[in-house]
């Protein structure tokens, strides 16, 4: 009967943060003025694009952002049908964001074998987009990025060939050529077939090789020299030391926000099996080059509230699996039962709803 009732709850839970989500990014697709700094430059980088002019200005703003060429070259493909506008962009980054939510969806579904922590994995996907990594319904480039680079990656969990290896390769680096922290991902992919499969291994990296080595400085030949500034000058030059922030980020936004689902992955490092190991850790190593890339965020004056927006998205897929894991472990010890550990798992999940709704701030919903 418990098991039962938090199964709804976590359903309905699931079904009213989506349904927020949604509504909060519809009712802010068509406002005529950027709501961010970064959907002014992309929008003026797709305009561009679509106009046939150089992607990159001979001499950019030291106050813009810096903006990679994947998203406004997607961007430029409806700024070209309808003429800029800003619901361009905004539309292309909740599409990717329901492309995420999907994806984690049907992972957490396979991993699991359940629809209902699937579904608190999608779900936690949109609570932790429109509470922690900033606000709902933005036209940024993170949300295609990551589904590119989620996509690499369940293209690596669950093909085994040579091809499958070629087409991770290829979602990850255009993640790279998206937003720099995909960096990240392509460099924890590469340890994790290096410990699985070093078949596959010497083809990724042989393809992260071509495509952004070779594929960089072919870019930088034809964008110009603003192309590395914008790739790599810019990042590295808004970095600075700020402890305060990496403390802010690991006790407020990982031990606070995301605290069961981070604490339960902590605690799966514990199992007899460690969580990196065979072909389903694979997640487990996602969330390390998230982490690692969020860490980095709050050392960077370019980023903003953005910043955690990979650990923020990953741990929702990575912890929901990582309670499992870590139940499933203690049902098996004498005395205990799998009906127990299953309520465990729901229980565990509706707390961390219920953490992430009390830190929302009142003003989510306005415009």
């Amino acid at each position: 009967m418990v098991a039962r009732t938090l199964r709804v709850v976590l359903w309905l839970a699931c079904a009213l943060i989506a349904a927020a989500f949604l509504f909060v990014a519809v009712r802010r697709l068509g406002a005529p003025i950027p709501l961010d700094g970064v959907e002014a430059s992309v929008l003026e980088h797709a305009t561009r694009i679509a106009g046939q002019q150089p992607l990159y200005p001979q001499a950019p703003s030291p106050d813009a952002p810096a903006i990679l060429p994947g998203f406004p070259l997607v961007a430029s493909v409806l700024a070209g049908i309808f003429g800029p506008a800003y619901w361009e962009i905004r539309l292309l980054a909740l599409l990717a964001t329901l492309g995420i939510a999907i994806l984690v969806l049907m992972v957490g579904r396979v991993e699991s074998e359940s629809w209902t922590l699937g579904a608190a994995a999608a779900g936690f996907v949109f609570a932790a987009l429109g509470i922690i990594a900033g606000v709902p319904g933005i036209g940024r480039p993170e949300p295609l990025a990551l589904l590119l680079a989620l996509g690499g990656f369940a293209v690596l969990r669950f093909t085994s060939g040579i091809w499958g290896a070629v087409a991770a390769v290829l979602l990850i680096a255009a993640a790279c050529f998206t937003q720099g922290f995909a960096v990240w991902f392509a460099a924890t992919a590469l340890l994790y077939l290096a410990c699985e499969d070093r078949k596959r291994f010497a083809v990724f990296a042989l393809g992260l090789l071509l495509l952004l080595g070779y594929g960089g400085y072919s870019l930088s030949q034809q964008l110009g020299p603003s192309f590395l500034q914008e790739a790599w000058d810019a990042p590295v030059l808004a970095l600075r030391f700020e402890p305060g922030a990496l403390l802010h980020f690991v006790g407020d936004q990982m031990l606070g926000k995301l605290g069961v689902l981070t604490l339960t992955a902590v605690l799966s490092l514990a199992l007899p099996t460690p969580p990196w190991f065979s072909r389903g850790g694979i997640w487990m190593w996602m969330a390390i080059g998230a982490l690692a890339s969020g860490m980095l965020a709050t050392q960077s004056a370019a980023l903003g509230p953005h910043g955690p927006t990979p650990i923020a998205v990953v741990i929702a897929l990575a912890g929901p699996l990582s309670i499992q894991r870590v139940t499933r472990h203690l049902a098996a010890w004498p005395g205990s039962s799998r009906m127990g550990g299953q309520t465990v798992v729901l229980a565990a999940l509706a707390l961390q709803f219920l953490m992430l709704l009390s830190s929302a701030s009142p003003t989510l919903l306005s415009l």
